[in-house]
């Protein structure tokens, strides 16, 4: 097998690898190959499933004999918004790092749908940013790491830039339907992608022609 000597290399960005490894739970040679894999376009896709459980924040300890059930709706989140793609905005992600007792059950099976192939997952690249914060406020950079590899490389998961035509469309929503900030974005991303339907954790969204508006409180 051959071997690749890189000289020079700046500190800075040795760091970052280190800490891209570490977050991948790979050596930093196994991560250096990964990343040339990748961008030869040979790298497998990661499970966005990953995501269950990777929480930076320690959950409170449940009382035991007090386990809380959640119930299945008759009809479920994954049937609802069909085949796809469908967007969702960043709360979706975290009730499945969280594994939320009242909606990790409804979420669960888009994201299964979505890592067998079955549906693509479309999401604003603010779902990233949202989703950093916490590591980085706690000083967990592999962390960090770990969550932007399984956001932007998993199977089926679409992340949705933020370039000047999202930006002329966020604009375009805001103008014409009077709807925050974020909320103008990922709307934005989702037109983008062609979206059939975006899933909100219950905030009110306008109508969108073209796009259906599924609030996650229906199936609660």
């Amino acid at each position: 097998m051959a071997i690749l000597n890189i000289k020079n290399l700046p500190d800075e960005l040795y760091e970052r690898l280190q800490a891209r490894a570490k977050g991948e739970r790979r050596s930093v040679a196994q991560e250096v190959t990964r990343i040339l894999e990748e961008a030869m376009g040979e790298a497998e896709p990661l499970s966005v499933l990953e995501l269950q459980g990777l929480s930076a924040e320690p959950r409170p300890e449940r009382r035991r004999g007090r386990t809380r059930r959640v119930r299945a709706p008759r009809v479920g989140l994954a049937e609802t918004v069909g085949p796809g793609p469908v967007a969702v905005d960043t709360a979706i992600f975290l009730y499945l790092i969280e594994e939320h007792p009242a909606y990790l059950g409804i979420v669960r099976p888009l994201f299964e749908g979505a890592d067998r192939g079955e549906l693509e997952i479309v999401t604003s690249a603010i779902t990233l940013l949202e989703l950093l914060e916490v590591p980085y406020r706690a000083g967990n950079l592999p962390l960090a790491a770990r969550y932007e590899a399984l956001l932007t490389r998993s199977r089926s998961i679409r992340l949705i830039d933020l370039d000047r035509a999202q930006l002329r469309a966020a604009a375009q929503l805001r103008a014409v339907h009077h709807v925050a900030f974020p909320d103008a974005l990922r709307l934005a991303a989702a037109l983008t992608a062609r979206c059939t339907a975006f899933v909100t954790s219950g905030r009110r969204l306008p109508s969108i022609p073209g796009l259906r508006i599924v609030p996650l409180s229906e199936f609660v």
